[in-house]
C-alpha cells in the first residue's frame, strides 16, 4: 500500500494545480459501512461539499479492511473517517504530515464534515 499511496500522491503533485497545493484528503471507509455510503452520497450531491473537496490537491479514498496498515499509520479508528494530510516532495522523497482528523459525532455529519474541510484549508501545512 505504501508504494500505491506514494504513486497516487506523486500523480496528484505532478498533474493537479490549485491554491492548496500540498493538502490532500484521505477518506477511510469500508464496503460494509452503511454510514460511509450515505455520507459519500450526501457529499457528492452537495455543491458546497464538492467545491470544498476541489480546493484540495486530491481525495484519496481507501477501504480500511483492504489496507489495515494504512489505517494504523494514519490513526483511523472508525469509519467513516477523513484525514487532512500535507504531502510534499523533497529530494525525491514524499513527506506526509497528518494535520487533522474527522469522525462523525452527534451533530449532522454532512455539515460537520464541511466545517472540518473548511477549517483544513486554513491550517498551515509546513
Amino acid at each position: 500500500m505504501r508504494l500505491l499511496f506514494a504513486q497516487i500522491a506523486l500523480f496528484f503533485l505532478a498533474f493537479s494545480s490549485n491554491s492548496y497545493a500540498d493538502l490532500f484528503i484521505l477518506q477511510g471507509d469500508a464496503e460494509w459501512c452503511g454510514p460511509c455510503r450515505v455520507l459519500a452520497k450526501q457529499l457528492d450531491e452537495d455543491q458546497e461539499g464538492k467545491d470544498l473537496i476541489l480546493k484540495y490537491r486530491g481525495l484519496i479514498k481507501y477501504d480500511i479492511d483492504r489496507f489495515p496498515k494504512t489505517t494504523e499509520n494514519f490513526g483511523i479508528v472508525s469509519v467513516p473517517s477523513y484525514v487532512i494530510l500535507s504531502i510534499t516532495e523533497e529530494n525525491g522523497k514524499l513527506k506526509t504530515k497528518v494535520l487533522s482528523r474527522w469522525l462523525p459525532g452527534e451533530e449532522d455529519s454532512l455539515q460537520s464534515l464541511k466545517k472540518f474541510l473548511k477549517k483544513g484549508l486554513d491550517k498551515p501545512s509546513k
